[in-house]
C-alpha cells in the first residue's frame, strides 16, 4: 500500500514537473515568435531597399509596383541595392538608436541602440518591451558615431538564429567568402566593414579594448586577432583603421563568446553603387 501511495505520489511529481517544463518551453518559443515578428515589422517599417537593374544602358531605378519587362541582369548586394532608413520616424520611438546594422544574405537586419550601461537593452527591444531576445547594442563606453579604433556591439546567440545567433556561421571559409561585409547604416551615411577575424575568445580578453594608447599598441591588437581567427584573412589591416566587433554567446562555456570582426573598408556612395553593379 506505502509503495503505491510513494508511486503515486513520485508520478504526480514527474507529471507537473514535465507540464511545467512543457509550458517554459512554449513560453520561451512564443516570445521568440513575437520578437521575430516584431523585428521584420520594424525591418518593413524603416528599412527600405529600391532595387537597382542593369542593362545595357546602366543602372537604372525600377519602382517596386513595376513588373520588369524581362529578369534583371544583376540583383544587386549591400547597399548597392539603394538602402534608406527612416531613422526619423524609428528615433522618434527610442532616441537611443543610433545605427542600423545589416550583412545581405543574412538575417541580421536590425537597429542599433546604446544605453547607459549594457545590461539597458539586454532584456528588451528598441521599443522597450521586455523580450529575451533583447536588442542590438553598442558598448556604452563606445563613441556612439563609431569613430572610437575598435567599436563594440552585442547581441544574444538566440538558439534560432535570430539577432547574433547567425554569426557562428563566420566559423567557415566559405561563408566569410560568400559574406565578406557588413554594412553600418547612420543617419548622416553608410559605412561598408570587411570582415577579417571570427574567433572564440572570453568575454573578458582583450579582444573588448577599444581604447589604445598608441599605433604599436592598436597594431599588437590587430595581429593578435589575426591569430586566434578561424579563417585566415588575406584582408590588411593597420593601425591606420578602425574595426567594428560584433560580439555574441557561445553554445559552450558561459565565459566564451564568439566575435565577428571588420575593418572600415569605405563610406558607401552612389558611386560604389555603380561600381557594385557594372
Amino acid at each position: 500500500m506505502k509503495k503505491r501511495i510513494i508511486l503515486n505520489i513520485l508520478i504526480a511529481v514527474f507529471g507537473i514537473t514535465f507540464l511545467v517544463s512543457a509550458g517554459l518551453i512554449i513560453k520561451t518559443i512564443m516570445e521568440y515568435n513575437r520578437a521575430r515578428e516584431f523585428y521584420s515589422s520594424a525591418v518593413d517599417e524603416f528599412f527600405t531597399i529600391t532595387p537597382i537593374y542593369v542593362s545595357a544602358a546602366g543602372p537604372t531605378e525600377r519602382p517596386a509596383e513595376q513588373a520588369p519587362d524581362i529578369e534583371p541582369e544583376q540583383e544587386p548586394q549591400g547597399p548597392a541595392a539603394s538602402v534608406q532608413i527612416d531613422f526619423d520616424s524609428i528615433r522618434a520611438i527610442n532616441p537611443d538608436v543610433y545605427a542600423w546594422i545589416w550583412i545581405p544574405d543574412t538575417v541580421i537586419n536590425y537597429p542599433v541602440l546604446q544605453g547607459d550601461s549594457n545590461w539597458t537593452y539586454l532584456g528588451k527591444t528598441f521599443d522597450g518591451t521586455p523580450s529575451n531576445s533583447g536588442s542590438i547594442f553598442l558598448d556604452y563606453k563606445n563613441a556612439p558615431d563609431f569613430s572610437d579604433r575598435n567599436t563594440v556591439v552585442y547581441g544574444h546567440n538566440m538558439q534560432s538564429g535570430d539577432m547574433f545567433g547567425s554569426l557562428k556561421k563566420f566559423q567557415s571559409e566559405t561563408y566569410m567568402k560568400e559574406h565578406p561585409y557588413f554594412y553600418i547604416f547612420e543617419p548622416d551615411g553608410c559605412n561598408r566593414y570587411e570582415i577579417f577575424c571570427s574567433a572564440v575568445t572570453r568575454f573578458d580578453s582583450s579582444v573588448y579594448t577599444f581604447r589604445f594608447y598608441d599605433d604599436n599598441v592598436f597594431s599588437e591588437h590587430l595581429k593578435m586577432l589575426g591569430r586566434i581567427s578561424y579563417v585566415r584573412s588575406e584582408t590588411e589591416v593597420t593601425a591606420d583603421d578602425l574595426i567594428v566587433t560584433l560580439s555574441t554567446c557561445t553554445n559552450g562555456s558561459k565565459l566564451e563568446r564568439f566575435v565577428l570582426v571588420g575593418r572600415l573598408a569605405n563610406a558607401v556612395t552612389d558611386a560604389d553603387d555603380e561600381r557594385e553593379l557594372t
